[in-house]
C-alpha cells in the first residue's frame, strides 16, 4: 500500500524567524558595542573578531553588514591606537551601520 503525500508547492525563503533575527540583531550589536568600548584597540579588535566568528553564522542573512564590519576591522588592523579624529570616525561608520541594520531604527 502506497503512502499518498500531499502536494507541496515550491515556496520563497522564508524570513528569519523571530529568534534567529534576535541572534543576528544582537551578534550586530554586540559586535559594534565591542568596537566602541573604552578598551584598548587590541581589546577592541579581539571581542569583535570573536562576534564577528558568531555572526559568520549568518552571513547569508546580513552580508551588507558583515562586509562593512570586516573593512572596519581590515581598516584598524595596523593600528595601536585611535586619534580622536580616528575614534570620531570609527563612531560614525559604526553608527552608519548600526542604523542601516535597524532599518532606521535609532534608540533614544
Amino acid at each position: 500500500m502506497a503512502l499518498a503525500l500531499p502536494i507541496v508547492e515550491p515556496v520563497e525563503k522564508q524570513p528569519l524567524s523571530f529568534g534567529e533575527t534576535d541572534t543576528v540583531r544582537v551578534l550586530l550589536n554586540r559586535t559594534i558595542e565591542e568596537l566602541l568600548s573604552d578598551a584598548t584597540i587590541q581589546q577592541r579588535r579581539s571581542a569583535a573578531n570573536a562576534c564577528i566568528s558568531r555572526l559568520e553564522r549568518y552571513k547569508n542573512e546580513v552580508p551588507d553588514a558583515l562586509n562593512q564590519l570586516k573593512c572596519i576591522m581590515d581598516d584598524l588592523t595596523l593600528l595601536d591606537h585611535l586619534s580622536p579624529d580616528r575614534e570620531l570616525e570609527l563612531t560614525e561608520r559604526l553608527l552608519t551601520l548600526y542604523v542601516n541594520a535597524s532599518d532606521g531604527a535609532l534608540i533614544v
